[in-house]
């Protein structure tokens, strides 16, 4: 079910699936994506779980950013306010990317709102200098006008293994149309996230402090996150890591079953 909430004077889109007396899983996409990114593991846990995907700032339906300055703890706050606001006590937390770069923040600022962590896909240490400037380049110069085919056309592989970027493979073609129609009011957000993201502050340390059951994982081919990156922060945490075969950065639908 599709479900607006209004949180600093700013409209927030979140689906809400599932059973209302069942546990609560809540989900954190990727940047440029949505919260239907995680349609298969909706579908699936729905039955048992009540599912909560909230679209980012700047992403799906959810409003673009103010002028006001933001960090990924703003927005692990402002989800803390979406679980307030459905009485919600605790939950299961699920990121991918930045998902589970404000997913920690989430667990270190609530620890005790937080049964669970999966981190996906993600890093919480600080990001290289050369992809920094790869990242800010790509998306600054798609503001104001839009994704270009050229941008797309570098833009898209980043996120996907080898076998599921070529042409044709419906996931490959689907991400490639979605840049294409991005709104061009929410670019200046990107852009801003863009900054928040990837000059995140470096939590590495914080990771040891985190009791909660959690679980890394990351695609075997993901290209922005290596594998080395989550065996580090399984290590720091103390908890198993999962590579996902045949998967990239989007792991959750290059690899479904």
């Amino acid at each position: 079910m599709s479900n607006n909430l209004i949180i600093n004077k700013k409209n927030l889109h979140y689906l809400d699936e599932g059973p209302r007396d069942g546990a609560v899983i809540l989900f954190g996409h990727s940047f440029i994506w949505n919260a239907e990114m995680w349609r298969p593991q909706i579908d699936l846990l729905k039955k048992q779980y009540r599912c909560i995907v909230p679209d980012l700032w700047g992403h799906g339906q959810s409003a673009a950013l103010t002028e006001d300055s933001y960090s990924l703890q703003d927005i692990a706050q402002d989800y803390l306010t979406l679980l307030d606001t459905l009485n919600i006590e605790k939950c299961i937390v699920v990121g991918l990317s930045v998902g589970g770069m404000w997913g920690v923040e989430l667990a270190l600022i609530a620890p005790e709102r937080v049964q669970g962590l999966v981190i996906m896909d993600s890093y919480v240490g600080p990001e290289a200098e050369d992809k920094q400037k790869l990242y800010y380049d790509l998306i600054d110069s798609s503001v104001p006008n839009g994704f270009s085919k050229e941008i797309i056309d570098i833009i898209v592989p980043i996120f996907f293994c080898d076998v599921t970027a070529t042409q044709g493979n419906p996931i490959f073609e689907n991400f490639k149309l979605h840049l294409a129609d991005y709104k061009k009011e929410n670019l200046t957000t990107l852009q801003k996230l863009a900054r928040t993201i990837f000059a995140r502050d470096n939590k590495l340390v914080e990771l040891s402090s985190l009791t909660m059951p959690c679980l890394v994982m990351v695609g075997a081919e993901d290209k922005p996150r290596p594998a080395f990156e989550a065996q580090e922060m399984a290590e720091l945490i103390g908890c198993e890591c999962i590579e996902v075969s045949n998967a990239g950065h989007i792991a959750n639908l290059e690899n479904v079953a």
